[in-house]
């Protein structure tokens, strides 16, 4: 959510790096509550999940990266795309109450730092398909989730992630 009157971009970031999983099959479903004109709204860096690349967390507040003390050698830092715009095929689209996002975890988004002139709401789930497995990272997840028992490349628990639907066979 942010209020009318806020200036404030969230950084690009990566869904991905911030949870506990790792996988091919995954999907952001970002719904939008209010209208946003495209200039507030979320912004996608158009293929970046195909990159094969995966980014630092980000702290929203400062765009910081999240969890820069705990090295992963898998993760690199977030280019700097607001530097160089024209090296990225960046869309975003002008929403209303209802509209649907679906995207990969792999994808940079983010929003500008333009006024937000009315409420800006959005409702964000994350799903998870049959490839994703648990991955340890250094430092917090969000959310951190404790005595699970699962080690690094285990399918995840069904009793903590539940099966919504299974391919026939």
């Amino acid at each position: 959510m942010k209020a009318p009157g806020t200036q404030r971009a969230t950084p690009w970031h990566q869904d991905l790096s911030y949870y506990c999983v790792d996988g091919m099959h995954t999907a952001t479903v970002y719904v939008s509550l209010d209208h946003a004109d495209a200039d507030v709204a979320v912004q996608f860096v158009k293929g970046s999940h195909h990159w094969n690349k995966s980014f630092y967390p980000r702290v929203f507040e400062d765009g910081s990266d999240f969890n820069n003390d705990q090295a992963d050698a898998e993760l690199e830092p977030v280019p700097d795309i607001n530097s160089n715009p024209d090296q990225y095929d960046i869309v975003a689209w002008a929403l209303q109450p209802g509209d649907t996002i679906v995207f990969d975890f792999r994808t940079l988004h983010g929003t500008g730092d333009a006024t937000i002139k009315s409420l800006r709401r959005a409702f964000s789930t994350r799903w998870i398909g049959d490839d994703v497995t648990y991955c340890e990272r250094p430092g917090e997840t969000s959310p951190p989730y404790v005595d699970h028992g699962m080690q690094s490349g285990d399918r995840m628990r069904e009793d903590w992630f539940p099966v919504l639907w299974r391919r026939a066979a």
